[in-house]
């Protein structure tokens, strides 16, 4: 599987809630990390938080991929976009460099705008536990 073909099937995955395929994509040790603080994140704490969201919003996609297979993994340009309980849409480009050892990956650097998903983080701060299974 090339790296525009794992994008693919991991956003996806992410999209279904999937936390099994999430898991057997990523290696134990995998890390996120955010452009807008900085921190090495342990990916499986992220990964308990993805299904809350997967719940949460109305028609969750990843939208207007632009995927590119570089050295080491993939550049992952695209929009996530769904729709909150109160009506609320949501629209957040973003870009995500995932970085692969063999076929998994183990550091996701995400670029966003925190301020566009703010209405999403407090939903799922006063609302729903992010460790919910």
């Amino acid at each position: 599987m090339n790296g525009v073909e794992l994008a693919h099937k991991f956003f996806d995955a992410t999209q279904a809630g999937d936390r099994a395929t999430l898991d057997r994509m990523s290696t134990e040790d995998a890390v996120v990390w955010h452009n807008y603080d900085g921190v090495d994140m342990p990916f499986r704490v992220i990964a308990q938080g993805l299904g809350a969201v997967s719940r949460l919003l109305k028609d969750f996609a990843y939208c207007d991929r632009k995927y590119l297979s570089v050295p080491e993994g993939t550049i992952a340009q695209h929009s996530f976009k769904g729709i909150m309980p109160d009506g609320t849409r949501l629209d957040v480009p973003m870009m995500v460099r995932l970085f692969l050892r063999g076929d998994k990956i183990y550091r996701f650097e995400e670029y966003l705008d925190p301020a566009a998903m703010a209405p999403l983080v407090k939903a799922l701060v006063t609302g729903i536990s992010l460790f919910e299974k």
